[in-house]
């Protein structure tokens, strides 16, 4: 019989405990605390989806099953499920957002040179949120409709590893748009989103802090064009234009010339229009597909235009203007918050980086002046062997 230590206590010990217990000291989270520390309730919560635990009664069963092995996975006894309740509703959330800010930063140091298929030197991130269906009596705060409550969730996603940059929490009510007012652009970067984030004024703001963004542009987009590229029709791409917005007011929220590209899925024979307001792209990017983050979906969800932003993304390198341009950029000093609860709302703003460590350098991106304006479930099978290994039975 294996007598080592169980797979979950190997898993574990990767990661940085002395940081963990640093920031429960500076939050005070195990003061006065005599049966469930931090570090054992972060490690309940860590096992419990490893093992596809579905509710505090599964998690309180599948620990008392294994009470032999629970020493040697970091659990000094078995928690009853109302002591792990307590302590999700009492701990103080900051202590496991902050550790999940330094995880996060570890893990994309270690992806920072991942071929995303691309030869950019450029971060490509993408933009999407998603609805999650909640009881409306059990959470009422989470106002969303009459008969059900929800929460919204946009998050942006680091497509060098899928790993997540930033997370917004709010009650379901909150307009997918306005996760662009929380984010704080980097320059250099390239966001993808779909149309439900079209607001010029908003694109308006990446665009005068340098950054670029690829979306798709809404059937009534008043506009004219200014300019027709040369396109190759054997990638399906129709056309490829510079415009101008016509607008009365988008015209004034964004008075740029923008860039327009109208493109024929070959799998779908759909036709789709695109916008960027990138027009320069450095010299020896070879632009090919995009792999499976941005193919599969934006981010939490599959969009019918998904599979067409890397043909989108290598046409704009292909017609691109080569410019010597050497800028850089490390990522911007972020921060998170909590918002004031009002009315029974809730924000959580979760946003790594915190403290401003450069993950990736940003190179030939362009630097743009001009004025600012304000502005599950899909629940898998887990076989007993799983648990068995994770505890080493």
């Amino acid at each position: 019989m294996y007598v080592g230590k169980p797979l979950f206590a190997q898993v574990m010990d990767f990661l940085p405990w002395k940081t963990f217990y640093r920031i429960v000291a500076r939050h005070g989270g195990d003061h006065r605390v005599r049966t469930l520390t931090c570090a054992e309730h972060f490690r309940i919560l860590a096992f419990a989806p490893l093992t596809y635990r579905e509710s505090l009664r599964d998690i309180e069963a599948c620990l008392s099953a294994q009470s032999a092995r629970l020493y040697h996975m970091g659990i000094r006894n078995a928690v009853s499920r109302s002591t792990l309740a307590d302590a999700n509703e009492l701990r103080d959330w900051h202590i496991y957002a902050e550790f999940a800010h330094r995880l996060i930063a570890q893990a994309r140091t270690l992806y920072t040179s991942e071929d995303l298929g691309l030869d950019l030197t450029n971060t490509v991130y993408a933009l999407d949120s998603t609805t999650i269906d909640l009881c409306l009596s059990v959470f009422p705060w989470a106002h969303f409709q009459t008969t059900k409550a929800a929460v919204k969730m946009p998050m942006l996603l680091d497509l060098r590893g899928s790993i997540p940059s930033f997370i917004h929490v709010s009650d379901g009510k909150m307009h997918d748009v306005r996760a662009l007012d929380l984010l704080i652009p980097e320059a250099g970067a390239i966001y993808v989103m779909d149309r439900a984030y079209v607001d010029f004024v908003r694109l308006h703001r990446l665009h005068l802090a340098g950054a670029f963004f690829v979306t798709r542009a809404r059937s009534n987009l008043d506009a004219h064009r200014m300019y027709s590229a040369r396109t190759d029709r054997s990638l399906g791409i129709i056309c490829d234009q510079t415009i101008a917005l016509d607008g009365f007011y988008t015209q004034q929220d964004y008075p740029e010339p923008l860039r327009r590209i109208r493109f024929k899925d070959p799998e779908t024979g759909k036709t789709l229009v695109f916008l960027t307001n990138n027009f320069t792209v450095a010299s020896g990017n070879d632009l090919r597909a995009l792999q499976e983050p941005l193919a599969g979906g934006v981010v939490l969800q599959v969009g019918e235009a998904a599979s067409s932003y890397p043909m989108f993304l290598w046409h704009i390198r292909e017609c691109g203007e080569i410019e010597n341009l050497d800028r850089r950029f490390g990522l911007c000093a972020r921060r998170y918050h909590q918002e004031a609860s009002q009315s029974g709302r809730f924000a959580l703003h979760f946003v790594t980086d915190s403290v401003g460590h450069a993950v990736r350098e940003n190179a030939h991106s362009t630097s743009l002046a001009g004025h600012r304006r304000s502005v599950r479930k899909q629940l898998l099978q887990q076989p007993t062997e799983s648990i068995r290994s994770l505890t080493g039975h």
